[in-house]
């Protein structure tokens, strides 16, 4: 479980994730807290297409996002064009958010 910060009105966020705390960016425990509040748009069946994936375990092993992205695609038969549409209107919408990351959190909280 990670500590996740967000306060939109400031543009300030923060969690205890790897990619947050060590590199910088706004890492996949914000972005899931944005959605849920409904801050960022869903994909409802892409969502259901994508539970239970052990994504710690395939970055582990590919050590590229891409390469796990297309990976799942396959083994899912997603669509890329789909998926790709879906990721782009998520950063576009983080992009417009123009979120910066404060250091609330020193830590890292393993999941």
């Amino acid at each position: 479980m990670y500590k996740v910060y967000v306060d939109v009105s400031r543009r300030e966020v923060d969690s205890t994730d790897n990619g947050t705390v060590h590199r910088g960016y706004i890492g996949y425990p914000i972005i899931s807290f944005l959605m849920l509040k409904k801050l960022l748009p869903i994909n409802e069946g892409l969502m259901q297409s994508l539970k239970g994936i052990p994504w710690r375990r395939l970055n582990e092993e590919y050590r590229s996002y891409a390469r796990v992205m297309e990976v799942i695609i396959k083994d899912k038969g997603l669509s890329e064009s789909e998926v790709n549409k879906y990721i782009d209107q998520v950063l576009s919408v983080l992009r417009r958010m123009n979120l910066k990351r404060v250091q609330k959190y020193n830590e890292v909280i393993e999941e």
